[in-house]
């Protein structure tokens, strides 16, 4: 069982959509639930897709693992205000409270080192 609280009302994301007026997403999970499958069943590099991408947390936490990653949302302004998430690299005591110290199975690729290829919405 995993034990995880999502009470971060300090968190980049939410600290961003206060101060822009903008509704945070109503269903957040802390980062440490997608890191914890992210690390099980991939390898460094690889592609992390996310069909329901919300807020983007998912993603953030692939991409701070040097994973590649893909947000799918049906709702455009969700995925636009997860540009929170990502106006500034991770901190280490931040990777260090979701990721763990160091880089972990043999992460080659740096945090943030992605790459990162932005898609239209239709």
């Amino acid at each position: 069982m995993l034990s995880l609280g999502n009470n971060n009302a300090n968190s980049r994301y939410f600290t961003g959509c206060n101060e822009t007026g903008v509704k945070p997403h109503p269903a957040r999970f802390p980062p440490q639930l997608p890191a914890f499958f992210i690390r099980f069943l991939t390898n460094p590099g690889d592609v992390v897709l996310d069909p329901f991408a919300g807020s983007c947390t998912t993603g953030a936490v692939a991409e701070n693992l040097g994973r590649r990653w893909i947000a799918i949302d049906r709702e455009k302004d969700y995925l636009e205000d997860a540009r929170f998430r990502f106006e500034s690299p991770w901190d280490e005591e931040r990777r260090a409270c979701v990721i763990g110290n160091g880089i972990d199975n043999g992460d080659s690729t740096a945090p943030g080192q992605a790459e990162q290829v932005a898609l239209p919405f239709k």
